[in-house]
């Protein structure tokens, strides 16, 4: 069975220093298109998300959410600008020396002044964060992934219960074409029947004119390539994978046909099918646009 493209998972893991937590969800798209926000840490990570995320998922808006905090208090390191402190402690000598004023620096004002003290954490560890957040993010797909498979099989179902109907319209169609002709012979000899008195017409005239409608309303050949992409589409749904652009297509070339015998089959129960046939393809055509 297909895969939907609507799909949400959620999952987070943790060791002794991280928790991460990752959320995707993806909706239908006619493309791949992955969007990843995370924190600035992360970054060195987002060709590989990507490849896991593009090597799980083939089709759809993904959208992917990731947090990293971090379990316990991070060891920080200081950082302490020296030129620039040095800087300042020589304009206030300068300045000393200039107006004669005490020179009263002290550590304390020299760290309040501003890009002279840095605060900085340590460098992560690459491998142990990256082990936590690969975890969180498989587990997330893993959900998408069963998300999408079970609405998959709902949009299958309900797609194959409207080709059902259709076959049905379809076999109703071919069955009521040869009397479209029978009923246009029997008209035209009523309304000959009108100008010629005594009931005397020309019979071979009659019969001529309805070779000629049957010829044009004739629609076995639309009937068989309905029933050939009707077949088509049925076992496409039975397969796995990306089936959504090549059940669009055919459902554009059903209606390419219905279309056809609407316009060659001069009578009312047939436009009526037609009709029928026109609008379940429709709901078809909206719900394959879901489908991987």
């Amino acid at each position: 069975m297909p895969y939907s493209m609507t799909g949400f998972g959620r999952a987070e893991c943790a060791d002794a220093n991280w928790l991460a937590g990752v959320e995707v969800k993806t909706v239908n798209h006619r493309y791949s298109d992955i969007s990843i926000k995370a924190p600035k840490s992360l970054f060195v990570f987002e060709a590989e998300i990507r490849r896991i995320v593009s090597g799980r998922l083939a089709r759809g808006r993904i959208d992917v959410y990731i947090t990293l905090s971090p379990i316990g208090e991070r060891p920080y390191q200081h950082r302490i600008n020296w030129g620039l402190a040095e800087s300042y402690v020589k304009a206030a000598q300068q300045l000393s020396e200039r107006f004669g004023v005490a020179e009263a620096l002290s550590a304390e004002f020299l760290l309040s002044l501003p890009d002279i003290l840095a605060i900085e954490e340590e460098s992560l560890d690459q491998a142990e964060v990256w082990s936590v957040v690969e975890q969180a993010l498989q587990q997330a797909l893993d959900q998408v992934l069963q998300m999408r498979k079970d609405e998959g099989d709902r949009l299958a179902q309900d797609i194959l219960y409207r080709f059902g109907l259709i076959e049905q319209m379809v076999q109703r169609i071919d069955e009521r074409s040869p009397m479209v002709v029978e009923d246009y012979r029997r008209r035209l000899a009523e309304r000959m029947a009108l100008y010629i008195q005594d009931g005397l017409f020309d019979h071979d005239r009659i019969v001529a004119e309805a070779a000629i409608f049957a010829d044009k309303s004739n629609i076995t050949e639309e009937i068989i390539r309905l029933s050939s992409h009707l077949q088509e589409a049925v076992r496409l749904l039975q397969e796995s994978g990306q089936i959504g652009r090549k059940l669009d297509f055919i459902v554009q070339e059903l209606n390419r046909e219905i279309n056809t015998i609407g316009s060659k089959a001069n009578d009312e129960l047939i436009a009526s099918e037609v009709i029928l046939v026109k609008a379940e393809l429709e709901k078809i055509r909206e719900q394959a646009q879901n489908l991987e």
